[in-house]
């Protein structure tokens, strides 16, 4: 999804970020399903949360229309992460 946003094709940006909210609901499931679940995948999951859920969101808003605003729109996708 950041790839996509930086190169500016915001279309792709959200389509990955839907595959990202499928996987998200998905990998904790089949990790219990198999037995192989441990604090450490738990630690990265989250990890993956803040990158897909916090940042990806917030560099595509910024890229997208708050870069206009300058450093309020920075302020803003700073604050939402």
């Amino acid at each position: 999804a950041l790839r996509y946003a930086f190169q500016g094709d915001f279309d792709k940006t959200v389509i990955a970020l839907v595959v990202a909210c499928i996987f998200d609901v998905l990998d904790g499931g089949v990790a219990r399903m198999l037995g192989t679940s441990s604090k450490f995948g738990a630690e990265l999951d989250s990890l993956s949360d803040v990158i897909c859920f916090g940042v990806a969101p917030s560099i595509t808003l910024y890229l997208w229309s708050l870069n206009q605003v300058g450093s309020l729109g920075w302020l803003a996708v700073l604050g939402f992460t």
